[in-house]
């Protein structure tokens, strides 16, 4: 059985329909957008972990070559060095873009949610205004149709 709801608005009938049409039209790629968003999160994670244990691993070397040489070579001169603080970069930059994602993501779905509350509002006002016709415009299941005939006492 399939039925379209009719609300009148001024110039003429709506289908009710039509703010959920409306709505999951725009939500279709949600799933994909969110996918991606999250995929590439756990990417930033895999390849910061992967820096911060470079990092464990280069600071406990750093430290054993520190108490070798007792002062002989300055230690902002180490190669070693250079490389955590490089890498140290490298993984604040990974969570400011992970922390720019999240943002993204959230403001994606409040986007979508205000969206629908506003249309829910609008309906809703539409419905308090008494603007609603109660129109079964279109019914496509024959069988159902003619179940409903058949227990209503008419023939089929």
């Amino acid at each position: 059985l399939s039925c379209v709801l009719f609300v009148s608005s001024g110039g003429g009938s709506v289908p009710m329909g039509t703010y959920l049409e409306d709505f999951l039209e725009s939500v279709a790629s949600l799933p994909a957008e969110l996918n991606r968003n999250f995929a590439l999160m756990r990417e930033l994670d895999a390849r910061s972990q992967e820096l911060v244990e470079r990092i464990e691993r280069n600071s406990k070397l750093y430290l054993s070559r520190l108490r070798k040489r007792r002062g002989a070579q300055h230690p902002d001169d180490d190669p070693l060095l250079t490389q955590m603080q490089t890498d140290q970069k490298t993984s604040l930059e990974f969570a400011d873009e992970k922390v720019q994602l999240a943002v993204q993501t959230y403001e994606l779905i409040d986007n979508h949610i205000r969206r629908l509350d506003g249309d829910l509002r609008k309906f809703e006002s539409e419905l308090k205004q008494g603007t609603f016709d109660q129109a079964f415009v279109e019914t496509n299941d024959k069988r159902t149709t003619s179940t409903a005939l058949h227990t209503s006492g008419g023939s089929g």
